[in-house]
């Protein structure tokens, strides 16, 4: 949240794929003034919860935004879908078996790019445990726009059942000629010519070979591999609390 005023800098959309309760458009209100804040959520029990939460934002008056919420799933194809939802407010995922509990219901789903408006600058977040890349491969305008910029959660895991991961993520932005950056367990991809951003790309590269091998390779050697990963982030927090 203390780099939101930064990350939105010049913005005019912002878009928060798996808005969940509203917390980034709470606090994205603090920061926008005069813009079109989109928030989009899968789970059809938070759609009033994220209707308080603008109400809430808009104690802090003066900003002049604007809110649409959309109870949608982004995905690669259009159509219905199982949605899994639990009671928990922050238990959802469009993977059966990824939530423990979870119960299907049925939502809609639409492709990213149908979000798509030119604008000085759109800012795309998206928390949505392991579907970056299927609904990244929906969303050639906006990975083809020099305005857009992204902040992800890039969850270990990924999406198993096409074999794509974080590592595959970064691989697709780079291609697309976006840089990446760590903001604290999020990554935010951002426009940079090829050095710049092959430079960046190799300082995460490590992290992400050490994430990827034992979700890709399950096993002894997969997990011989996870455990190096999990030394090395104790002693990085060691050195660097």
């Amino acid at each position: 949240m203390a780099a939101l005023p930064r990350l939105l800098s010049g913005c005019d959309r912002f878009i928060d794929v798996g808005a969940n309760i509203g917390l980034y458009v709470f606090y994205a209100n603090r920061v926008l003034h005069d813009a079109e804040i989109v928030a989009v959520e899968a789970n059809p029990s938070l759609r009033t919860v994220l209707e308080e939460s603008w109400q809430s934002a808009l104690t802090d008056p003066g900003h002049g935004n604007r809110l649409t919420i959309e109870s949608c799933a982004v995905l690669d194809q259009p159509g219905s879908i199982d949605f899994f939802v639990t009671p928990n407010l922050d238990d959802s995922s469009v993977f059966s078996g990824r939530v423990a509990g979870a119960s299907p219901t049925t939502v809609i789903g639409r492709p990213l790019d149908s979000f798509y408006k030119p604008s000085r600058k759109t800012f795309i977040k998206m928390d949505i445990e392991g579907a970056e890349y299927r609904v990244l491969s929906t969303a050639r305008r906006f990975l083809s726009s020099m305005h857009t910029e992204f902040l992800l959660e890039l969850h270990p895991w990924g999406e198993a059942a096409i074999k794509k991961y974080p590592l595959n993520v970064c691989n697709l932005f780079f291609r697309n000629g976006f840089a990446c950056k760590r903001v604290y367990h999020h990554h935010h991809f951002f426009r940079a010519g090829l050095v710049s951003r092959t430079f960046l790309y190799l300082l995460i590269l490590p992290n992400l070979l050490l994430t990827w091998f034992p979700h890709r390779f399950p096993g002894r050697m997969g997990r011989a591999v996870a455990s190096l990963h999990a030394l090395l982030a104790r002693m990085r927090r060691s050195f660097f609390p």
